[in-house]
């Protein structure tokens, strides 16, 4: 007997294999589906990376307030919602977000990385 299936792991699943494919439509339907069953904070946050590359900053960045709302130390949330906000040149917001995903996971070269741009791009750099 097989053990009984997941149907939001499965929905995940999928919606990450039609993403790494390129079909992002298809991945953010599967991302929704999961979340209309009862996914937490993953499937928002992944739904949210799809909308940020979709061109959709605004929607994304709401998609990883509420993955926060579910899990608020979820540092891929908090990171890629500074990467939401930096799309839209809202570059204090994108900087508080990225420090906080540094303050919860530790020195991150991707959010480091990030944070830099951030900085640059308010014209802070040097000051931090």
């Amino acid at each position: 007997m097989s053990p009984p299936s997941n149907p939001i792991k499965t929905l995940l699943d999928r919606g990450v294999a039609f993403h790494r494919d390129g079909h992002l439509l298809d991945a953010e339907a599967s991302y929704r589906q999961a979340i209309a069953i009862g996914a937490g904070a993953l499937a928002h946050d992944l739904l949210g990376v799809i909308l940020t590359e979709g061109g959709r900053p605004d929607a994304a960045e709401r998609e990883f307030r509420r993955a926060l709302i579910h899990e608020p130390a979820f540092v891929s949330a908090l990171g890629h919602r500074g990467n939401a906000f930096a799309a839209r040149s809202h570059w204090s917001a994108s900087v508080a977000c990225y420090r906080r995903a540094l303050t919860v996971a530790g020195p991150d070269p991707l959010w480091l990385r990030n944070l830099g741009g951030a900085l640059i791009g308010c014209g802070d750099a040097a000051r931090s």
